[in-house]
Parts: C-alpha cells; sequence; structure tokens
C-alpha cells in the first residue's frame, strides 16, 4: 500500500461511460451536448499535443476511442 492508499483497477473506458462522466459534470442545460462536448475534447487533445504524445495517448485507448481521435 502506497501513501496514497490501495490501488483499484481502472474503469472499463467506452465511449458510453466516458460520455456520461462528461454529462456528470456539466451543467444541468448542457447535459444533452455530452457527446458533442466529449468529442471536443478529443479535438482539443489532438492540436495540443505532438504527434508522438498522440499516438502514445491513442494506444491505450479502447479501438472506439481510438477512432474519435483520428476523427476529430
Amino acid at each position: 500500500m502506497g501513501a496514497e492508499g490501495p490501488l483499484t483497477p481502472p474503469e472499463k473506458l467506452d465511449m458510453e461511460s466516458l460520455v456520461n462522466h462528461v454529462r456528470s459534470v456539466l451543467a444541468p442545460e448542457n447535459r444533452d451536448r455530452a457527446e458533442q462536448v466529449t468529442r471536443g475534447i478529443f479535438a482539443v487533445l489532438g492540436e495540443a499535443v505532438s504527434p508522438g504524445e498522440l499516438e502514445d495517448v491513442v494506444g491505450v485507448l479502447p479501438p472506439e476511442l481510438q477512432q474519435i481521435i483520428v476523427t476529430s
């Protein structure tokens, strides 16, 4: 056990769970736009990091989310 406490396994990451998480943190009047906001986050990520860093990120994502980054 580290100083931060025991490690817990990561949650399964897929588009639906990611959109649901984004929806949960949006203001109520914007929750119906959660998928659009999620895609926007990936578009900004694709522009904000170097190609090598982006390849590293894409390499650890499930195929469904890899496609979002590639097509954004």
